[in-house]
């Protein structure tokens, strides 16, 4: 399904002619369609960390430097990130999420043993320094959501062309056109909204992949491997 297909499909429940063509329109209504299918693509993007926009980053470390540029596509970090270095696989390092916290250490000068990382300025800042040849690696969402005509790859962060592709399933976009639209008019939605957050869960539980059934009480809680490796 291309983008216009989904428009052509959310079109009679908004209430406006199926248009022909989409990204080629000048009227009101397809300047408006243009707009929000676009935000309708990001806001799915934000919903869930979908695995077909999951990007691996990798820092190599020179001993000296402390700040990183982020990826050129990054859109976000995962809802849950962290920075896995080579020094000590088993144990990630710390993340420092609060600003204040971060000068605060920052401020105060003493060289930490511990290795703390935070985000801010489009850089990654992670201190102290990487040890020369070591690697730190992280995932983080791709602000690449679109795939042009006839290719599977995303290379577009927007629609601009009527066969244009969304990263999932295009299903999404039209229910979340369609109460987008009907917010944004004033008319009622809470019904299209329920149906797009339905959709939503089914497609987002199906990227998770199989799991596991466990009958009973899990017998540890979010812990990390003391050591990893077999003892001989």
């Amino acid at each position: 399904m291309t983008v216009l297909s989904a428009v052509q499909a959310a079109s009679t429940w908004i209430g406006v002619a199926v248009p022909t063509v989409l990204f080629t329109g000048t009227d009101r209504t397809s300047v408006e369609l243009q707009a929000m299918v676009n935000e309708c693509a990001k806001a799915i993007a934000e919903d869930f960390d979908w695995s077909r926009l999951r990007t691996l980053a990798t820092i190599t470390g020179d001993a000296t430097t402390t700040d990183w540029s982020l990826p050129s596509d990054y859109s976000r970090m995962l809802k849950k990130a962290s920075l896995w270095p080579s020094a000590m696989p088993t144990t990630p390092i710390q993340h420092i999420a609060d600003t204040d916290e971060w000068l605060m250490l920052d401020v105060q000068g003493f060289q930490s043993v511990v290795q703390r990382w935070t985000i801010y300025g489009n850089q990654i800042h992670v201190k102290p320094a990487i040890a020369s040849a070591a690697t730190a690696k992280y995932y983080y969402i791709s602000n690449l959501l679109v795939s042009a005509t006839g290719s599977t790859t995303l290379t577009k962060t927007d629609f601009t062309l009527d066969t244009d592709s969304l990263f999932v399933d295009e299903r999404l976009l039209k229910l979340n056109l369609i109460w987008r639209w009907k917010a944004a008019k004033g008319r009622p939605y809470a019904e299209d909204l329920a149906n797009y957050q339905n959709a939503l869960d089914v497609v987002a539980g199906a990227d998770r992949g199989s799991r596991f059934i466990s009958i009973g009480r899990s017998r540890s809680g979010d812990v990390n491997i003391a050591f990893p490796w077999a003892v001989t």
